[in-house]
């Protein structure tokens, strides 16, 4: 769902829910603006390239400016649930693989 954004045209408000199955990842990616998230169920690692993991707990919030490399590993024996809030160049693609698996 993305949504327009006072005073600016050319920006977009997303929201991204994410399910990431046992042992399972996201691979390494960007956003064309920044993302806000919360993990919902399940217990995950942010890999964030250049530092080092950190692992995020249902209730809990991340962000991730524009630009920054990051990908996601699911920590649980169950699926992990996080939803994202993007704030995002209207039109250009939401998600930008970094071409590389969820790995440090």
């Amino acid at each position: 769902m993305a949504v327009q954004v006072t005073g600016d045209d050319r920006k977009e408000l997303v929201l991204m829910s994410v399910s990431i199955q046992p042992t399972g990842a996201v691979p390494m990616h960007t956003h064309p603006g920044d993302c806000v998230g919360s993990v919902v169920e399940g217990t995950v690692e942010l890999l964030v390239e250049g530092q080092p993991p950190r692992r995020i707990a249902p209730g809990e919030a991340y962000s991730n400016l524009r630009g920054t490399v990051h990908g996601f590993r699911n920590m649980g024996e169950a699926p992990a649930k996080l939803l994202n809030s993007l704030f995002v160049d209207k039109d250009a693609p939401r998600v930008q693989p970094a071409g590389r698996p969820a790995t440090q």
